[in-house]
């Protein structure tokens, strides 16, 4: 995994708010992301990153089965034709869950049932840290869902969805105002993930 110049000054950006004791939740987070890029000697942004002090020697590692259980929540919109709004609820609460084709998972939980010593070495589903697609893992279709239910929330009905994006965004920024949160920051943070996830 390549260390850019781009992720060299954003670890270098995070360093500078951890000193400044500014570092946000979602600055830890995305410097948890980056930890593959720190480098082994850095012991200020690896211990921010929540990386163990043994990080990279020869530890023998050991083989353990873990069990999860994967609820997921998903939502789907239908077209009901009725009379009125409570027949159309009526209705609605009538609808079964196989009778949608295209359910959105939104949200997922996994819980830890159990962890045992040992394991077979077969085709155990693999846990990917830094992205991968385990179940409830948004997708970019799915991020990109989310964002038009975000923007519907908002009451943004404009005809174009160009103009809804920019009111939020808008309205984004006065939040980050009202909070004393650098938008541009923000921003460019999120064209980062954008980009990683792209």
């Amino acid at each position: 995994m390549k260390t850019t110049k781009k992720i060299r000054a954003r670890l270098e950006y995070l360093r500078g708010e951890i000193q400044a004791e500014k570092i946000s939740q979602g600055e830890i987070a995305e410097l948890q992301s980056l930890a593959d890029h720190i480098k082994a000697g850095d012991v200020e942004l690896l211990q921010w990153a929540g990386v163990p002090e043994n990080r990279g020697r020869a530890n023998k590692l050991k083989t353990f089965t873990v069990v999860l259980n994967h609820s997921q929540s998903s939502r789907a919109e239908v077209v009901i034709e009725a009379r009125n709004m409570a027949a159309a609820e009526e209705m609605a609460e009538e609808i079964r869950a196989d009778e949608i084709d295209d359910w959105n998972p939104y949200d997922g939980e996994v819980e830890v049932c159990q962890v045992r010593v040992g394991g077979k070495k077969a085709k155990p589903s693999k846990f990917k840290p830094y992205g991968g697609s385990l179940p409830g893992t948004p997708n970019n279709s799915m991020r990109a869902h989310n964002a038009e239910l975000a923007i519907a929330f908002t009451g943004n009905d404009a005809e174009d969805t160009t103009t809804n994006i920019v009111d939020t965004l808008a309205n984004i920024h006065h939040l980050c105002h009202r909070e004393g949160i650098d938008f541009a920051v923000c921003l460019k943070s999120a064209t980062m993930h954008y980009e990683a996830e792209a």
